[in-house]
């Protein structure tokens, strides 16, 4: 009887431990002798799932599965009355994990053996070949989006793969934006995990590389981007404009631009306001956009000096690289440039909104505050003066462009109006 009692009281928790099936299967085969046989038809199910699978497409069938599971319920319903209601709740839980488990298990060991196979590759051909079969795999075997440390690997792997198109030279666009779909969807449950995942290095051109894929096939990067900030790839921070302006990374940052990705995103609107969803935002996008950049400037600046913010308030100062980044900015905007005491105006509206809907927001106001004074003294050009328009030329310069890119033409459509280097130069943000 001590030792029924000490086996019935296992927990849920307990399947995450290395020998559970070996305790849950002595456990369930004293209690129900019949479900014993239906446990040992499990392995053996999953044993011809793997040697029924097609190793050059893997899919296995899973029309013969759903007849076993339920045959398998019946089973243990004819020893309803000798079966615990735990062990009923494992058994529920375990047959409920059951596609899954076969499902990472196969796409574990089809990994292992598209190894081999690039390896043995000797054409362009043959490797969008196999990668082609790898992406239909991805599709068939649907993934939990969350992973764990042991699937760790095998993101290292899918992320090595976009690498190995670009020295490949693959040119098949939809293959490899669907690659980069699959990675940029790969998340992590803990995200201070992600310190300890080592991620690829990519050359200098892989940038250029997937923009112009992405162009191709009409794929919105940065939004898709933006919709997933817990990506485990941390690639894809680099076809972020603010997160290159913010680094002073001229040569990137005048790339995306060129490539016209959107400065400032719905995602990213959303992010820098205030906080409240079911009230609307009072200050315009274009003032949030400096706020941010300011803030993003500072904060990187801050962290170069590894100096805390609540140590250093008074850090007023940007690099020369972060300058030549923010004037790039205006290169594809037509706006007017936004003038102190309009941002002032609009800081202050806001806070006065809130305040009439009880939201006090001290904090923010004074940052906010903060951030329009570092742009006032570092950006004294286009902070202070009379507001004027752009002029003709460069709103020129943004209406065909603004064209080119709706049709997704940039940057090489420029190439197609037959216009002077110079022109075409000044159309492409090599010079204001």
């Amino acid at each position: 009887m001590e030792t029924c009692n000490h086996q019935s009281s296992f927990t849920l928790e307990a399947l995450n431990l290395l020998d559970c099936n070996e305790r849950c299967r002595n456990f369930l085969a004293a209690r129900a002798p019949k479900l014993k046989w239906a446990l040992m038809t499990l392995e053996r199910l999953s044993e011809e799932c793997k040697t029924m699978t097609d190793r050059n497409d893997v899919y296995f069938d899973i029309s013969r599965l759903r007849p076993f599971l339920k045959n398998l319920s019946t089973n243990l319903l004819l020893e309803i009355d000798c079966v615990s209601l735990l062990t009923k709740a494992k058994y529920a839980f375990f047959r409920k994990r059951l596609i899954t488990i076969l499902k990472d298990s196969m796409f574990q060991d089809y990994v292992s053996f598209l190894k081999c196979q690039l390896d043995k590759c000797t054409s362009v051909e043959e490797v969008e070949s196999w990668l082609r079969k790898f992406v239909k795999v991805c599709q068939n075997i649907l993934r939990s989006l969350h992973i764990s440390a042991e699937d760790v690997q095998q993101y290292k792997f899918m992320a090595e793969l976009l690498d190995f198109c670009y020295n490949v030279d693959i040119q098949d666009s939809h293959l490899v934006i669907s690659l980069v779909r699959i990675i940029v969807d790969w998340y992590i449950i803990d995200s201070a995990d992600s310190r300890h995942v080592r991620q690829p290095f990519y050359k200098e051109g892989f940038l250029r590389y997937i923009l112009h894929h992405s162009i191709n096939v009409r794929f919105d990067l940065i939004s898709y981007c933006s919709k997933h900030p817990r990506t485990l790839w941390e690639y894809s921070r680099n076809f972020s404009v603010l997160n290159a302006a913010a680094f002073g990374n001229v040569d990137r940052t005048l790339i995306l631009l060129q490539h016209g990705l959107e400065i400032f995103t719905a995602k990213d609107i959303e992010k820098c306001g205030h906080g409240f969803p079911k009230l609307p935002q009072v200050i315009p996008a274009k003032h949030l956009l400096i706020l941010q950049m300011m803030c993003s400037m500072r904060c990187v600046n801050l962290f170069i000096l590894n100096v805390s913010q609540s140590a250093n308030m008074g850090l007023c100062s940007v690099t020369q690289d972060q300058k030549t980044c923010f004037e790039l900015l205006w290169r594809a905007i037509p706006d007017p440039y936004v003038k102190f005491e309009e941002i002032a105006a609009s800081i202050f509206k806001e806070y006065h909104f809130l305040v009439q809907h009880s939201v006090m927001n001290n904090m923010r106001y004074e940052n906010n505050r903060k951030y329009l004074c570092l742009y006032e003294i570092c950006f004294k050009d286009m902070a202070t003066g009379p507001k004027e328009p752009r002029t003709l030329k460069h709103l020129c310069r943004c209406t065909i462009r603004k064209s080119l890119k709706q049709a997704w033409k940039l940057p090489f459509g420029l190439s197609l109006l037959g216009l002077p280097k110079i022109l075409k130069d000044y159309l492409n943000l090599e010079y204001d």
